[in-house]
């Protein structure tokens, strides 16, 4: 009886870490990753990490976008892991190509598109 109470403190102080690293941001996002697919069966799963931006458009006028990172964890393909998208409070999206670096998938997406 003892090593099932053993076994679900374990489990609970796993959890309470877990919950205190989230809150430090401390979070081995690969690991969360693959404990959700492994007990949620989610198949696809995605770390977003957002910025608030302002930007001028082609007409001069401030413009407020909110660029999202999306980090698919390194058990992913690496030309897939990382994906970017943007939309803009008046309904503008851009995005591009996933890879395996923010650097180039910053570099890919269509900025543009917020100005059309």
């Amino acid at each position: 009886m003892s090593s099932c109470r053993l076994s679900k403190a374990t489990y609970q102080t796993e959890r309470i870490e877990l919950t205190y690293k989230r809150r430090t941001g401390n979070m081995d996002i690969g690991k969360v990753i693959t404990e959700l697919k492994t007990h949620a069966n989610f198949f696809e799963i995605a770390h977003k990490t957002t910025f608030e931006c302002y930007r001028k458009d082609k007409s001069g006028n401030i413009q407020n976008v909110e660029v999202s990172i999306l980090d698919a964890g390194p058990d992913e393909k690496p030309q897939l892991r990382y994906h970017c998208v943007a939309r803009s409070e008046d309904g503008k999206m851009a995005t591009g190509n996933p890879d395996s670096s923010i650097d180039m998938v910053l570099l890919h997406v269509h900025w543009n598109n917020l100005d059309n």
